[in-house]
């Protein structure tokens, strides 16, 4: 993977914290959604910002996803 500024791992476990709660609100609050959408924003400014090609970022965004 390319070298990318990172979050401090406090931010980073603050917010995957956060989201594993709000999942656990939506499944308590009702019937399991049968989908989920991830808005994938910023990949084209970080490809740019770091003077690659727009696919560059579409693939690490894809990665950050993954991980």
């Amino acid at each position: 993977m390319a070298d990318s500024k990172k979050l401090p791992s406090s931010s980073s476990g603050y917010f995957s914290s956060w989201f594993r709660s709000i999942c656990s609100r939506v499944v308590q609050a009702g019937p399991m959604p049968s989908h989920i959408a991830i808005i994938m924003d910023g990949n084209r400014r970080y490809a740019k910002k770091s003077k690659q090609e727009k696919s560059f970022g579409h693939v690490m965004g894809f990665e950050k996803l993954v991980e």
